[in-house]
């Protein structure tokens, strides 16, 4: 696809490992931030950073699948050592959101779901999304009205 990303040295999927969370090891590419250097560029620049970025979201919309849902991995690839090198064999399979993640209240990974076979179904997996992540009220944090 002539697109520039980080090969995959190695990945885990879980929190039980030595990092005690999901990890990924990529290779470093060098180079800076886009958005350390934007300010700094020519319009002229600009407008080929933003062509470059626009080929690339094209090539990869052009890749069609028969459903739409997450890519999972036909077998396990933990201990690979390179998975990029490896080609592993993918399907689409049930789509996981991960739409508020970063709230700290959220209890585990989104629930999976099927694929979808068409668009109207993806859409309303995604706007349903939300009821997907079992959630912890967020308790009061102490202050002069909550005691500690």
């Amino acid at each position: 696809m002539d697109i520039p990303v980080p090969a995959v040295y190695g990945f885990h999927p879980g929190n039980d490992n030595p990092v005690g969370t999901p990890w990924t090891l990529l290779q470093l590419i060098p180079g800076q931030p886009l958005s350390g250097i934007w300010p700094s560029l020519s319009p002229q620049a600009k407008l080929r950073v933003v062509e470059q970025v626009a080929t690339w979201i094209l090539k990869v919309f052009a890749v069609e699948f028969a459903q739409i849902g997450s890519l999972h991995f036909t077998s396990p690839q933990e201990g690979k050592r390179n998975l990029c090198e490896s080609y592993p064999d993918l399907y689409v399979g049930s789509m996981i959101t991960l739409r508020g993640l970063h709230q700290g209240y959220i209890r585990g990974p989104p629930r999976a779901r099927d694929p979808a076979s068409t668009a109207a179904e993806w859409y309303k997996q995604v706007l349903n999304g939300s009821m997907e992540y079992e959630r912890d009220p967020p308790q009061p944090k102490p202050g002069p009205h909550v005691p500690p």
